[in-house]
């Protein structure tokens, strides 16, 4: 939370994006590693866009992110918002909502 706090607030750098671009796409090359991962990433794109999406369009969207982007997204969803949890099985790894509502509270007025 702290790190979306200080991306919200016009501090993410250029050198963080371009990192995390790397790891999505290397993350993209082994969900095509094996059969069954192969098999559950066409389903998932079949269902979600009705078509299937072949990798360089994939790598050409991840591109196209921006800084601007990436803290707009973040300023609409996360700026001035109240957190929001939903879990399921044990919850005492979870931080307690006064602490997570701490990050964002100077935001709310």
């Amino acid at each position: 939370m702290a790190d979306w706090c200080r991306m919200t607030q016009k501090m993410m750098h250029q050198q963080e994006l371009e990192q995390a671009k790397v790891n999505y796409k290397a993350q993209l090359l082994f969900n095509q590693d094996g059969s069954s991962n192969s098999a559950t990433d066409i389903g998932r794109q079949v269902l979600q866009l009705g078509r299937r999406v072949p990798l360089n369009e994939q790598f050409a969207r991840v591109d196209d992110i921006t800084v601007t982007n990436v803290q707009e997204v973040l300023q609409h969803y996360f700026f001035a918002r109240r957190p929001v949890y939903s879990m399921m099985g044990y919850a005492y790894p979870l931080p307690t909502y006064e602490y997570s509502s701490m990050w964002t509270y100077k935001y709310w007025y």
